[in-house]
């Protein structure tokens, strides 16, 4: 499997990304990387190791400040846009991960990769740890701005994802608004909630955010802007959890007897919680494998994207996509 890397995106770039690949490839030598990037730098990096890897030169970069789909024009020599064209223009490349800029990410999937047709949107999913097990959010950024009909699209691909990644059949679809009602809502979510409920799908209704890690729905809706604010909610407000609970535990000990018992203790905790399981998300809807990692990965995290990009590529998602 040949797997391309953007080694200038993200805050920890590039050394967190070159060590999770070596970190990839020595678990797993079958693994073949391009790393895309200032072959200087990322020479000295991996020193001796550096003859192992193609390496592709890029003259740009591309911020989280300059506007997504003219950077991808104007910054023809960013990683993000020879990573792009190299997956479109060779076959044996399986996929493209990055924690660089969404947007930047978002439209050189749409402009170079291309949509699946069909499809009028691509979206960004990630899997919520909750109480009845994962559920699905989308969309988690990629859109800010939406059309009721782009809301049932991203239903629409989270529902193919979800049958063909977990084998759920006829998965139940919520929409996230303020009511349960299907008159709550602003314009947008309440003209998607109609075309939901009377779409092909399993739509289930409206949820509110209290409901979002309790809710029977396998795949839950609504605009990137919403989507994100969700995410970025859930991932606060899990770090506060974590934190208040190590800072209990590690204060008495009549609950643990032993530091090697409570530190096994915050593992599974971190792991129930889903901070330490998902490493990056794919952008639906596009004919290749493109994945978003966090733009604060680490060297683990940006490990973890890795794997979850070969249990993806290996998966079938976008060829069960073209299929359907």
């Amino acid at each position: 499997m040949k797997l391309l890397i953007d080694t200038q995106g993200g805050d920890k770039a590039p050394i967190a990304m070159l060590n999770a690949v070596q970190m990839a490839k020595k678990e797993n030598n079958s693994l073949d990387f391009v790393l895309f990037g200032d072959k200087k730098e990322i020479e000295e990096a991996l020193g001796a190791d550096a003859k192992n890897y193609e390496i592709i030169q890029t003259e740009d970069v591309i911020t989280n400040e300059d506007e997504a789909a003219l950077s991808i024009r104007k910054k023809d020599k960013a990683s993000i846009v020879l990573a792009s064209k190299y997956l479109v223009e060779h076959d044996d490349a399986d996929a493209f991960i990055s924690a660089g800029s969404t947007g930047a990410l978002l439209a050189a999937a749409m402009l170079i990769v291309k949509r699946i047709d069909g499809f009028k949107r691509a979206s960004i999913p990630t899997f919520l740890p909750g109480l009845k097990g994962p559920t699905l959010l989308l969309d988690s950024g990629a859109n800010v701005d939406c059309e009721p009909e782009f809301i049932y699209e991203f239903a629409k691909l989270g529902s193919k994802y979800v049958e063909k990644l977990l084998g759920i059949q006829n998965p139940k679809v919520a929409l996230v608004s303020n009511g349960a009602e299907a008159k709550k809502g602003n314009e947008l979510t309440k003209k998607a909630h109609e075309i939901l409920k009377n779409s092909e799908l399993n739509f289930i209704g409206n949820i509110e955010a209290n409901e979002i890690l309790t809710t029977e729905a396998d795949i839950i809706v609504q605009d990137g802007f919403v989507g994100n604010v969700i995410l970025k909610e859930l991932e606060g407000m899990s770090k506060v959890f974590v934190g208040n609970v190590k800072n209990f535990i590690m204060k008495d000990e009549k609950y643990f007897s032993s530091d090697e018992m409570k530190m096994s203790f915050m593992k599974d905790l971190m792991s129930l919680m889903g901070l330490t399981k998902y490493g990056g998300s794919p952008v639906l809807g596009v004919n290749k494998a493109i994945i978003k990692a966090h733009g604060n990965s680490d060297e683990k995290a940006f490990y973890l994207a890795i794997k979850n990009t070969v249990d993806f590529v290996n998966s079938g998602v976008i060829e069960y996509l073209k299929e359907n």
